[in-house]
């Protein structure tokens, strides 16, 4: 699989309620248990949030299955960059 940033612009995602970000996870997750039950291979590591985009990260070996995963969960992709190299400080 490889790993992708996918950029969403959700106005005010940033002032969001600890609340309101379980209830948008929880969403994500159940959309993507569903696409694992249909054998579709996609799996979120996490999200960064901003004032109003969020930065997740994903792993796929079909990035159309990150734009299926948007249109189902109702959160849209506005972009989708598949990475190439981890550069890590640490390990330099």
């Amino acid at each position: 699989m490889a790993r992708y940033v996918i950029e969403r612009d959700i106005p005010a995602i940033g002032s969001s309620t600890h609340e309101e970000m379980k209830m948008a996870a929880r969403m994500s997750i159940s959309v993507l248990q569903d696409m694992k039950k249909e054998n579709k291979d996609i799996e979120w590591e996490h999200s960064y949030i901003t004032a109003n985009k969020s930065f997740c990260i994903y792993n796929t070996s079909d990035p159309d299955l990150i734009m299926e995963h948007g249109k189902r969960s109702g959160y849209p992709v506005t972009l989708v960059t598949r990475t190439t190299y981890l550069v890590n400080p640490l390990a330099l």
